[in-house]
Order: C-alpha cells, then sequence, then structure tokens
C-alpha cells in the first residue's frame, strides 16, 4: 500500500549516503558500485540503477507520497536535464559515511542480508552469479550486508508518511 498525501511539497532535494544514493557514483571513479545484477532487479525497468538496493529507496517512496514522481533522480545521471529536477533531485553519494546511531534511534536490529551470505557482502560481492543471494528479497530487512531491502524502504517510509509527515 502506497500512502499519497496532499501537500504543497514541490520537491525532495537529498542529501546522504550510499543508502539514499540514487545513482551517482556511476558517474564518478569509484569501487563503491551497484550498477549490476541483482541491484534493482525490482525497480521498475528490473534493472541497475545504482541504488544501492533491490528496488526503490526511501526519497523515492516519500517522493511518490506528496504526489511527485515515483522516484528521485541522480543529479550525476546524464539521462536527465535541470528542467527534469524540478520535482526533486539526489545529491546523495556512497561512501559519505554512516552514523552508526542512526540506528539506534531507528530501532534497527543488524541481521543477515538477502544477497550472498548476507553477512559481509555488498557492491561487487553481492552479484547475481552468487549462488547463496535469495530469490525472495521482501523476506529480508536487509538487501546485503549494509542497505536494507526495497519492502523495509517502503514500510518506513509509510510510516513517516503517516505518522511524522502528515
Amino acid at each position: 500500500m502506497t500512502i499519497t498525501l496532499a501537500s504543497k511539497v514541490p520537491e525532495i532535494i537529498v542529501f546522504g549516503n550510499s543508502s539514499v544514493d540514487s545513482g551517482n557514483n556511476n558517474q564518478i571513479s569509484t569501487v563503491l558500485m551497484s550498477t549490476f545484477e541483482p541491484y534493482g532487479r525490482d525497480f521498475y525497468d528490473k534493472k541497475p540503477t545504482g541504488r544501492f538496493c533491490n528496488g526503490r529507496i526511501p526519497p523515492d517512496f516519500i517522493s511518490e507520497a506528496f504526489g511527485l514522481r515515483p522516484f528521485v533522480p541522480a543529479y550525476l545521471d546524464p539521462a536527465y536535464s535541470i528542467s527534469d529536477f524540478a520535482a526533486g533531485v539526489c545529491f546523495a553519494f556512497a561512501g559519505t559515511g554512516y552514523d552508526n546511531a542512526t540506528s539506534d534511534v531507528l530501532g534497527f536490529k543488524w541481521s543477515v542480508g538477502c544477497c550472498g551470505t548476507g553477512l559481509f557482502e555488498m557492491g561487487y560481492l553481492c552479484n547475481k552469479l552468487n549462488p547463496l543471494t535469495c530469490t525472495d528479497a521482501n523476506k529480508f530487512v536487509f538487501w546485503d550486508a549494509f542497505h536494507v531491502t526495497h519492502k523495509t524502504n517502503h514500510i518506513i517510509s509509510d510510516f513517516l508518511m503517516k505518522h511524522v509527515f502528515r
């Protein structure tokens, strides 16, 4: 279920790390990449987008809930121009850091992820050739060892839209 709020929010601007990067890292030289399968397998076109997730990330769900488009494009994505950013843009880059206190505030506990063994894989170690990668990411909180699944992002975003941004 997707929550939609009538609002006067004109756009979504995103800053952060890999948990909200919608593909900026695709355009820079870095080892932190998610441009290969199985990343993106539950996104609209079933292809990797640069999101460190099997599908959409929180800004995508929040954008849709505010009545904007159902995804927030990466600023560096050459498929978009400045006019496309009128409804929102993502400036987040994977690898910019994470504060462990965030998980304490949200009440999440670390668990095994869907990709590979779910204990340490991410990026290149999380690929479609890894025989341990699960077939149904919706049964997992985490996609890989660090990033939550499309379903978890959806649940969190719906909660925020119902109880925080109403």
